[in-house]
């Protein structure tokens, strides 16, 4: 019984990491992917600005 009990813990506990891990990963992901758009933003205003 006391080994369910502790095998169903390190399942939750194991689950829950990971769920958290996954949400700071994609977090991550969409700041630099933001910042990525940005800085091609300003690249390409130079241009935009120059077409009459």
């Amino acid at each position: 019984m006391r080994a369910r009990i502790l095998a169903a813990a390190l399942v939750l506990s194991t689950a829950a990491v990971s769920a958290h891990a996954e949400s700071v990963s994609h977090y991550l992901g969409r700041v630099v992917g933001g910042f990525g758009a940005g800085v091609g933003q300003a690249a390409m205003r130079p241009i935009a600005d120059s077409q009459p």
